[in-house]
């Protein structure tokens, strides 16, 4: 087993972040957007990376007996933190189970709720632009053949078609939208900073991008 097979994935993937904020907004979006229920896990709306729990501090089994090759389950199971405080306001105990992340501190819900452009804002904004629109919560998938690490598939349900656009690169990239013949309307509230002329899709790194499609006459509608 690998410890990246249980490790929080802003750290599981920083090597490919251009920035680990950045990073976390654009993983959400793209977990958010593709079919099937979601499950946030906690602090991940938060950007948590991986805590760093020393040996003696590990309580999981599989970490003990396979230290250092494979660390175990514990760097992301540390308390959830809810202030930047006293064990993170998770308990008044002196010692938890497991040691509260220093890191984490700073990144708590309380110190994340005043700052607008916060990952965690960035997911309460995204989870309702999701809400408002229905095809991204049941609608099918149609992935669309790109290049250039570029991710693009329609969201379609019976009463809209969404489509969603994002770009792996740590560089800006172009997408041609020209397939859809000018009838798109890009979307706002998503956060994300892709915008299009004409029909070529702007994207910068690891950033995303929405439109609703329109329908031809006749087109048949998919729930």
């Amino acid at each position: 087993m690998s410890n990246h097979d249980v490790m929080r994935h802003v750290t599981r993937w920083e090597e490919y972040a251009v920035d680990h904020d950045q990073f976390a907004r654009f993983t959400m979006g793209l977990m958010l957007s593709l079919r099937g229920s979601v499950c946030i896990y906690q602090g991940e709306e938060l950007a948590l990376p991986e805590a760093d729990v020393a040996y003696e501090d590990l309580v999981d089994p599989y970490g003990i007996q396979f230290w250092p090759e494979y660390k175990g389950r514990d760097g992301c199971r540390t308390p959830m933190i809810w202030e930047p405080g006293p064990n993170g306001g998770f308990s008044e105990a002196n010692r938890t189970w497991l040691p509260v992340e220093p890191s984490h501190l700073d990144r708590s819900p309380s110190a994340q709720a005043s700052n607008p452009d916060s990952v965690y804002h960035a997911y309460k904004n995204f989870l309702e632009f999701r809400r408002n629109h229905p095809a991204l919560v049941k609608g099918q998938i149609e992935v669309i053949d790109t290049m250039h690490n570029v991710l693009a598939f329609i969201r379609r349900s019976e009463s809209e078609d969404i489509l969603c656009v994002f770009n792996f690169n740590s560089e800006d990239a172009k997408w041609d939208a020209s397939r859809f013949h000018g009838n798109f309307e890009a979307l706002t509230g998503h956060g994300f900073e892709g915008h299009h002329y004409e029909h070529i899709v702007n994207l910068p790194a690891q950033s995303a991008w929405f439109a609703s499609l329109q329908r031809l006459e006749g087109e048949e509608t998919h729930g």
